[in-house]
């Protein structure tokens, strides 16, 4: 016998223990385990060599419980609503008395009025009983953690010791006057499925987001200003940390055009610059169009040796950028980045792309009148802004 009492939880983590009969109560609107207890059941009793059979139509279960079989013991699975209380408690005596030959699986709803007869009391004492639980405050953990474990839903089993999590469990465990493991179940899904994402809660995430994104913005206004070892260390770390929690390259890219066209466009308000106009805009056009030049490696290959690739083309260009710009080998991508607006994205990459070729064919044609390029720059640029039949966005 496994217990006197165990609850169907338990028993599906636990390998079935010979017994001769199985007697399994079930909440009446739950009944969450109750295939897969009788699926458990079904398996040990072909382990036993129990012949699966069922009560014919007309027959009762007492004549099915006693009946020889030259195939051998013979193993019913029934439900007592499926049957008299008669019939019931004459099979429940026969079970206790020896009377029966063969073994069942007796599932019965909570409320039953078998519950209560002096025949089922003597069985579940002498077989033992499995029950299905309430969640209550002492158990909603446990059975919290069950429910993960089990949940189709992919990489949810850490809740299972997250201290919000749990809280927000207990505080639907505290509201209803009673709780079943399948309403917790579905509570569980309702919470993962509306009120998260990422494994963290919706307000975690956008306050970790936000986080993100000034720590990216930061770490790259800094080293486009500063081209050095100690601002290069910082963004490549950042990057670097990004890979490794499991992103993807299309995300974080798209993190990257995103800090850049505020970048390039001059949008954050922290640096001085930004606030008189952010006349300084030449090596930021610049690290705009190698970003857009790298994608294909950035996608494509290793995302950090790619970007420390980028990172080495932008000193080159930034340390002679009037040069960079009227370069021939460079002018191509020039033109084709800045030129005209970008079409119409649907994906979160492609957006962000198509803000970072806004805000530099934007810029570019505020540098004309914000800076004093040597003539021969100054004239590409003219030839190359004017090109453009769509007006300026800024």
């Amino acid at each position: 016998m496994i217990a006197d009492k165990v609850s169907d939880i338990e028993f599906q983590e636990r390998e079935v223990i010979h017994r001769d009969q199985f007697l399994y109560v079930y909440g009446r609107k739950s009944g969450l385990l109750r295939s897969a207890v009788r699926a458990q059941v079904e398996t040990f009793a072909k382990r036993a060599g129990w012949e699966p059979v069922s009560v014919m139509a007309g027959g009762t279960l007492r004549e099915q419980m006693r009946a020889p079989s030259l195939l051998g013991e013979m193993f019913v699975v029934c439900d007592a609503a499926e049957f008299s209380l008669a019939d019931l408690q004459g099979s429940l005596i026969d079970i206790v008395d020896g009377g029966a030959s063969n073994h069942m699986l007796l599932m019965v709803a909570d409320g039953s009025e078998l519950l209560e007869e002096e025949e089922w009391i003597r069985a579940k004492d002498a077989f033992g009983l499995i029950e299905e639980p309430l969640v209550t405050i002492d158990n909603y953990r446990s059975i919290t953690r069950f429910l993960l474990r089990r949940s189709d839903l992919a990489t949810v089993q850490h809740l299972g010791d997250d201290p919000r999590f749990l809280g927000r469990v207990k505080a639907f465990v505290q509201d209803s006057r009673s709780s079943s493991p399948r309403s917790l179940a579905m509570e569980i899904d309702r919470i993962i499925l509306t009120e998260m994402k990422n494994g963290a809660f919706e307000q975690e995430t956008r306050l970790i987001e936000r986080r993100e994104r000034r720590v990216l913005s930061e770490g790259l206004n800094q080293f486009l200003d500063d081209r050095r070892t100690g601002t290069l260390y910082p963004l490549l770390q950042f990057l670097s940390n990004a890979c490794l929690s499991g992103d993807s390259a299309a995300g974080i890219l798209e993190r990257l055009y995103r800090a850049s066209a505020n970048v390039v466009a001059g949008r954050d308000q922290r640096y001085k610059r930004n606030r008189e106009g952010n006349p300084a805009v030449l090596p930021y056009l610049a690290w705009g169009i190698l970003l857009l030049e790298y994608e294909s490696s950035l996608m494509e290959g290793n995302f950090m040796v790619a970007f420390e690739h980028l990172c080495q083309a932008y000193h080159g260009a930034a340390g002679r950028v009037e040069e960079w710009f009227v370069d021939e080998t460079n002018w191509q991508a020039v033109l084709l980045r800045i030129l005209g607006e970008p079409a119409q994205e649907i994906t979160g990459l492609g957006q962000a792309r198509a803000t970072l070729c806004s805000a530099l064919n934007a810029r570019s044609r505020a540098l004309l009148d914000r800076l004093q390029l040597r003539e021969a720059t100054s004239a590409r640029f003219h030839e190359l802004v004017g090109k453009s039949a769509v007006p300026a966005n800024e």
